[in-house]
């Protein structure tokens, strides 16, 4: 039991003894309680977050109980640099995946490096989704940047924001291949989407025509961009706001000068209720494999 911050300490101080404690741990069970009067800078929440990755986050009446994994390494090098839009402002330049061979029980460790071209009105929160090869979820983290402490509406244009996230596994996890899924939605639940992609072959993608057939009937009914999606490929014009941030969006298949003379009347490859609304967007996002132990 390691009461934190003691009196007359400085964050200094704190940010001193948390480091000594992260280094003989693997994994720290902290709660908050009382906190607001006793550390109201959240130093201690502050260094964890940016030092250790937040798993689980939850209140137990007025004690608030979280688990955090202490990585072998720091994360502060981005590893695979992807450089995926989402919407018009913000941008995933790369991501720091730790273990990737995993036991049941252990917390897997992503940092995520997002950078913002304006300052954001709106704040957005990150889930990560952890499917089975059937496309089963089986673990979900969803919090706002930097454990609740960076929310979007604070990033400073052109900064990269390091941004840690753990994810429990259960406990029951069966042997096998796991994939991870990411996404970033809005206060009321709207994705972020990041165009329209795939990583199939030429092939595949003949193949699929014919598997996904009988689940196109009505695709377009209660599809997202059914809204704005006319026969002759047609949108709404862009307007810009005093914050900075797009009004109507440009979406994926809209015309623009490099396909004013193409046919753009399209059909969703299957019809919205087939779909997880996550999964829409997730797959165009990136796959993180994810291997259990025997």
């Amino acid at each position: 039991m390691y009461p934190l911050p003691l009196e007359g300490m400085t964050e200094a101080d704190v940010a001193a003894e948390l480091s000594v404690i992260a280094a003989q741990h693997d994994r720290l069970y902290v709660l908050y309680w009382g906190d607001a009067q006793q550390d109201p800078q959240r130093w201690v929440e502050r260094w964890l977050d940016e030092h250790t990755f937040k798993a689980t986050d939850e209140w137990v009446k007025d004690v608030r109980f979280v688990v955090y994994a202490v990585p072998a390494e720091p994360a502060a090098a981005m590893e695979t640099a992807v450089s995926i839009p989402f919407g018009p402002s913000i941008t995933l330049q790369g991501y720091t995946l730790g273990q990737t061979t995993l036991a049941p029980g252990d917390i897997a460790q992503v940092t995520l490096f997002w950078q913002t071209a304006v300052p954001l009105a709106a704040r957005y929160k990150i889930f990560l989704h952890l499917v089975d090869e059937t496309g089963n979820l089986v673990a979900q983290r969803d919090s706002e940047p930097g454990g609740n402490l960076k929310p979007t509406t604070i990033w400073p244009p052109g900064e990269v924001i390091s941004d840690h996230h753990g994810l429990l596994l259960p406990a029951d996890l069966p042997p096998g291949e796991y994939t991870l899924l990411l996404g970033l939605y809005d206060d009321a639940g709207v994705l972020h989407h990041v165009g329209v992609a795939a990583s199939f072959t030429m092939k595949r993608r003949r193949e699929l025509v014919e598997e996904l057939a009988p689940l196109r009937e009505g695709a377009l009914e209660g599809h997202p961009w059914a809204s704005w999606q006319g026969g002759d490929g047609e949108a709404p014009s862009t307007s810009t706001s005093t914050s900075g941030e797009h009004e109507h969006e440009r979406k994926p298949g809209m015309r623009s000068r490099w396909n004013a003379n193409k046919d753009l009347t399209w059909e969703p490859p299957v019809s919205y209720t087939h779909l997880r609304a996550h999964e829409t967007v997730l797959d165009l996002v990136c796959r993180l494999l994810l291997e259990k132990k025997q």
